[in-house]
């Protein structure tokens, strides 16, 4: 129980999907783990090592369908330690009962963006969302753009145009953020609070 990460939540970690026995974007994970890692100044372990690392265990467990979890902690010695985990899938409904929470994400912050193994507000967010009966929680940044959820990242349709707040908000630089940002026409604007609540559509 010495190891940083377990004591001081130095580290971080990505998760996904596993659909059919494929891992979605796997590379692009590993990439933004091991980007996050770099920041933090934690010995990032090479790609492959991590690819297989992450194979290795759905061979051996047979995984077909699940949520992944890839984290790396600083380890000892400048040697990190890396656990892959899996879990059973979560249910993903159609719709979503979202409120806004009462603090700010400091996008100035060392961490701002980073997918930190110390997750302590994402606990916190997480719990006045199940408090409240919703799905998922909305914070702005100290600006009072919207940044992100508490587990996602966010869209809003604003007079017709799909929009998202810019990494310079603060919000985590998403995988799936950036594939809908590739695949579709998303405008990166600021969003004030009066805009994402009179929002038609967000998600």
């Amino acid at each position: 129980m010495d190891d940083p990460g377990f004591v001081v939540g130095d580290g971080a970690f990505t998760t996904t999907v596993v659909r059919a026995g494929r891992v979605f974007a796997l590379a692009r994970h590993l990439a933004r783990l091991r980007d996050n890692l770099v920041r933090l100044g934690v010995a990032a372990p090479p790609e492959q090592e991590l690819t297989e690392a992450v194979e290795s265990l759905l061979r051996t467990d047979a995984v077909t369908d699940a949520k992944l979890r890839v984290s790396v902690s600083a380890g000892f010695g400048g040697r990190p330690t890396v656990v892959v985990a899996h879990f059973p899938p979560s249910p993903q409904p159609d719709t979503a009962v979202v409120i806004t929470l009462p603090w700010r994400r400091h996008e100035h912050s060392p961490l701002a963006g980073v997918k930190s193994l110390s997750f302590g507000e994402w606990a916190v967010g997480h719990r006045q969302v199940l408090a409240a009966g919703a799905d998922e929680g909305l914070i702005a940044n100290t600006a009072g753009d919207l940044c992100e959820g508490v587990g996602s990242n966010v869209f809003v349709v604003l007079d017709g145009v799909l929009c998202t707040p810019p990494l310079v908000s603060g919000c985590l630089a998403g995988v799936a953020r950036a594939i809908v940002g590739e695949v579709m026409d998303v405008r990166e604007t600021p969003c004030r609070s009066r805009c994402w609540t009179r929002s038609a559509r967000l998600f």
